[in-house]
Order: C-alpha cells, then sequence, then structure tokens
C-alpha cells in the first residue's frame, strides 16, 4: 500500500492571509479602520497589551467608520452590527488588525 503524508512549508504570508484576500466588505472595513486612524489616531496609555507608540481608535470609532464607509448593503441597524461583527473577526483572525478593552490598531 502506498504511503502518503503532509508537508508544512513556510510562507511569508501572515497565518490568517493576505488583505487580497479578503471579501469585499473586510476590504472595507479595514480601509475604514486605516482612515480612522489616520485621522483620529491616537497612541493610547502605556500597557503589555498594545504595541508601544501604536496609533489606535476606539472600537465605536471604527464601527462609525464603517457604518458611513459602506460596510453593510443595508441601513439596518442589526444588519450592520452584523456586517461590523463579521468584518471584525475576520479581520483580528487574519492578524490584520489587533483589539484591545476599547483599542483597535493595525498590525504591520
Amino acid at each position: 500500500d502506498e504511503v502518503t503524508s503532509c508537508v508544512v512549508e513556510q510562507t511569508d504570508e501572515p497565518a490568517g492571509g493576505s488583505p487580497s484576500r479578503l471579501s469585499d466588505a473586510n476590504k472595507v472595513a479595514l480601509d475604514q479602520l486605516v482612515r480612522a486612524i489616520s485621522q483620529q489616531g491616537k497612541i493610547p496609555p502605556a500597557n503589555s497589551n498594545i504595541p508601544a507608540n501604536k496609533p489606535c481608535v476606539s472600537i465605536d470609532t471604527f464601527k462609525t467608520y464603517c457604518e458611513k464607509g459602506g460596510l453593510s448593503q443595508s441601513d439596518e441597524p442589526e444588519a450592520l452590527r452584523k456586517a461590523f461583527k463579521r468584518s471584525t473577526d475576520k479581520l483580528l483572525a487574519a492578524s490584520l488588525i489587533g483589539k484591545w478593552q476599547e483599542y483597535v490598531w493595525l498590525i504591520e
């Protein structure tokens, strides 16, 4: 009988994938976080959970930018809430953003 196995190969791509592999909604969310941080980002108080000198915005600010930036095709609050949660979860899983308490930042 033939025996087969898997081989693990190292790549330069982040564990969750690259931004080019994101859905359109997730790209909108990522773009809106970039915009929010460039316009309103602040360095939070020093702590061990957020990288030093990393500009952040609040989760509420990020959500507002996403809602105004067209994250969801619907204006219904529940649809917007779900779209934001899905996109945030995906970006976190892809290691493209970080989140701690009310702070959100970009991982580079």
